[in-house]
C-alpha cells in the first residue's frame, strides 16, 4: 500500500506568522516527491484555510473543520463532507440555550463560514471578535430553537472559567454528539465548544482518506 504523512496546520506547518517556512517547504516537497500523500487535517473551515494556503502549497489533500470536509488539492473538489440534521441542530441548540451559551451555527461544507448567530447578552469580547471577523458572512437568529436546516456545526464561546465542569455537562447532555474543547485562537484565553456529528474527528477523517485512498494507515505519520 502507498504510504501517507497526516499533519496540522497552524502551529505545525504554519508559523507564527501563518507562512511556510522553507524548512517545511522542502520536507513535504521531497514526500511529494517520494510518492508519499500528503494531508493536511485543520480545525479551520475551507474559507479560514484559503487565507493561508495557495494553491501552490505541497499537498495532495486538505481536511477541514476538524474533519467535517474532505477536498481534494489544489482543485478543492469536496469528496465528503459530514453534517447535523435539523433535529440535532435544534437538540444542541436547546443545551447551549439552556446553559445561557453564545453560539453560532454554521452552514454546510464548504459555505461553512456563514453562520447564524444567538447570544444571551452578557459582554462576550471573543464572541464580537469573531463577528468582526467574518462581517458579510452572518446575522443573527430570530428563533433558535427552531431549526429547519441542517448544519455543519454549532459554535459555543465562553469565557474560560469553569470550562472542564461545562465540558463534562454539555457532553453528557448531547452524548448522541461530538463536542470539542479548544483555547480560542484568537484572544488564547476563551472557550470555544464545536459540536459536531457523532462521525466528525480527525481520526475519523485520516481513517476515511486511508481507505479511500488505499493508504497504509498502520504506518501513517
Amino acid at each position: 500500500m502507498n504510504l501517507v504523512v497526516f499533519t496540522d496546520l497552524d502551529g505545525t506547518l504554519l508559523g507564527s506568522d501563518q507562512a511556510l517556512s522553507p524548512v517545511n517547504r522542502q520536507a513535504l516537497n521531497r514526500l511529494g516527491a517520494e510518492g508519499i500523500t500528503r494531508v493536511v487535517i485543520t480545525g479551520r473551515s475551507l474559507y479560514s484555510t484559503r487565507r493561508v494556503l495557495d494553491r501552490h502549497f505541497p499537498i495532495d489533500l486538505l481536511v477541514t473543520s476538524s474533519g467535517a470536509g474532505i477536498f481534494s488539492f489544489p482543485d478543492l473538489d469536496l469528496l465528503a463532507s459530514h453534517a447535523l440534521t435539523p433535529a440535532e441542530v435544534t437538540r444542541a441548540a436547546s443545551v447551549l440555550l439552556e446553559f445561557e451559551l453564545d453560539f453560532m451555527v454554521h452552514e454546510l461544507v464548504p459555505d461553512n463560514h456563514r453562520f447564524r448567530w444567538h447570544r444571551c447578552g452578557a459582554s462576550n469580547e471573543d464572541f464580537d471578535r469573531r463577528l468582526s471577523l467574518y462581517e458579510g458572512h452572518h446575522s443573527p437568529m430570530r428563533k433558535p430553537l427552531h431549526q429547519t436546516h441542517r448544519a455543519t456545526q454549532l459554535l459555543a464561546i465562553c469565557a474560560a472559567d469553569n470550562s472542564d465542569e461545562l465540558h463534562g455537562a454539555l457532553q453528557e447532555r448531547l452524548n448522541e454528539l461530538t463536542v470539542i474543547r479548544t483555547t480560542s485562537p484568537l484572544d488564547h484565553r476563551s472557550i470555544w465548544y464545536e459540536i459536531f456529528p457523532n462521525n466528525v474527528s480527525k481520526s475519523e477523517a485520516a481513517a476515511w482518506v486511508c481507505r479511500q485512498n488505499k493508504l497504509d494507515a498502520g504506518s501513517a505519520l
